[in-house]
């Protein structure tokens, strides 16, 4: 079996009700992530989100992921020209720190629109802290 064939059983297999709300547009699973950032990084303790959307020859992906008790975020975005390739440049976070600057965020209206699950990454962080 191929590689890419390998990637897409993988990724068939991981799309259960739970991660369909974890995985959007493009994305539908840690593999689909790793690809199109040309990326090696190891799948995370958790994934509180991964998006990529792609219209008019444009994208733009936001993941968030928690790795023991530190979240990290990685936006990327291109033109047509080029991919999300060479953009895996994770921010590295404390909870409590990260819970503010995406409150802070849920003011700004042009980061609603491009990510309208700030609130529901911004509820699993604040559960996450809670339970903590």
């Amino acid at each position: 079996m191929s590689e890419v064939n390998a990637e897409n059983d993988a990724c068939s297999m991981a799309l259960t009700e739970d991660k369909m709300e974890i995985y959007n547009d493009l994305f539908t699973c840690w593999n689909d992530v790793r690809r199109e950032f040309a990326c090696d990084e190891p799948e995370p303790d958790e994934v509180v989100t991964a998006s990529y959307s792609y219209e008019d020859y444009s994208g733009r992906a936001w993941v968030v992921y928690r790795n023991g008790d530190k979240f990290f975020e990685v936006e990327g975005g291109h033109c047509s020209c080029y991919g999300l390739e060479d953009q895996w440049k994770p921010e590295e976070y404390e909870p409590s720190v990260f819970l503010e600057a995406l409150f802070r965020r849920s003011k700004e209206r042009s980061f609603l629109e491009n990510w309208p699950g700030l609130v529901d990454v911004s509820s699993r962080v604040s559960e996450y802290i809670n339970n903590k």
